[in-house]
């Protein structure tokens, strides 16, 4: 169910009458902040519906964009507009093909829409639409997604960072242990834990502290810090993630400094000659000054859609050029991660690699 100018619109319903997958109902007008009058169509009210049947698809989702409806299902997307009289919203397909992978997986945010497809992550201003995954994002979505867990996939806006978060369950995984990160201002992809949050909401918290009246103050005015009449909330916002197994709500994003582990990744490296085994020596990383120690562990694997073997980390000391290793595959995945509360830049990696045989 979502508000939508002056009405409520649900989609998929199940009455009395029976069910309804393909229908999309709206109340009569409502005034602001109360409950429509109605659901039930009349000449005298607003309230109606439309079955979006031309597709099989279901209907997973819908989110204003402007003044138009953005109805999702599976596999379509539709524009509702208010026009008023008898017919009240005129419906019309936008997109064939393509729609929403579950009930939460389209974020609103200032260029659009952003929703997860069955196979890719897109944008839509409401009259156009494009992929904003890159091929490695897409493979790593939805190869490892969890089949049967679908419908825990939502997507996120944080207007505090004008970031569109996206959280993924993936294969043994009942909520999302994943995140995907796409920034807005960098147009560039980042990853996360998803630590099990099932869903994130941009909230509002207060300091507890009471405010008081004039006449009971008792302090002295050059001393007085307090404020008088006035709500005790500061109005600031945070991300809060709801944690079903914890069970518990949870600040996502504070101004708090939290050590959190970070690594960088650079995955399945052929060297122009996939076909070929590759013998890795060393790698040398080439880092600013005041790093601090990393660790570094190399993978391999035999076949694109093969599993990674890692070799043992290699603690690399803050005055190390190199890690010495020992990897042989097809392909190469180099990992470099960082384990405490000191900065570090990396400016590249080399690796010395010997081209061996076919097998």
């Amino acid at each position: 169910m979502r508000p939508h100018l002056f009405h409520l619109f649900a989609l998929d319903l199940t009455t009395s009458a029976g069910s309804f997958p393909l229908r999309v109902t709206w109340s009569d007008a409502a005034d602001p902040g109360g409950l429509p009058p109605t659901w039930s169509p009349g000449p005298d009210n607003q309230a109606g519906f439309v079955d979006l049947a031309d597709t099989p698809g279901a209907l997973m989702a819908a989110e204003t964009l402007r003044d138009t409806l953005l109805i999702y299902k599976t596999d379509a997307v539709y524009a509702a507009d208010f026009v008023g009289g008898s017919q009240i919203y005129a419906f019309r397909s936008l997109f064939r093909g393509i729609g929403a992978i579950s009930p939460r997986a389209v974020a609103v945010t200032p260029e659009g829409h952003i929703f997860v497809t069955e196979s890719d992550i897109m944008i839509t201003d409401g009259n156009t639409v494009r992929s904003i995954a890159t091929a490695k994002v897409r493979k790593r979505i939805f190869n490892a997604l969890n089949q049967l867990e679908l419908g825990a996939i939502f997507a996120f806006y944080n207007p505090l960072r004008r970031e569109t978060m996206i959280g993924i369950p993936t294969a043994g995984f009942t909520f999302p242990d994943y995140m995907l990160v796409w920034s807005h201002d960098s147009q560039a992809w980042g990853v996360a834990d998803g630590n099990g949050v099932s869903d994130l909401a941009l909230g509002v918290y207060g300091d507890q502290t009471l405010s008081i009246q004039w006449d009971q103050d008792a302090q002295a005015w050059d001393a007085d810090v307090t404020y008088w009449n006035e709500s005790p909330y500061k109005f600031t916002r945070l991300v809060v993630g709801t944690i079903p197994q914890a069970p518990e709500l949870r600040a996502i994003d504070t101004t708090l400094r939290v050590v959190r582990d970070a690594y960088v990744e650079k995955a399945d490296m052929h060297f122009g000659e996939p076909e070929r085994v590759k013998y890795v020596k060393r790698v040398h990383v080439r880092r600013d000054s005041g790093s601090g120690d990393l660790f570094v562990r190399v993978g391999s694997r035999m076949f694109i859609d093969g599993p990674i073997t890692w070799s043992p980390t290699v603690w690399l000391l803050a005055d190390a050029p190199f890690a010495n290793v020992r990897v042989s595959g097809r392909y190469i995945t180099v990992n470099i991660q960082g384990f405490s509360d000191a900065n570090w830049i990396i400016h590249g990696i080399d690796l010395e690699v010997e081209l061996r045989g076919y097998r």
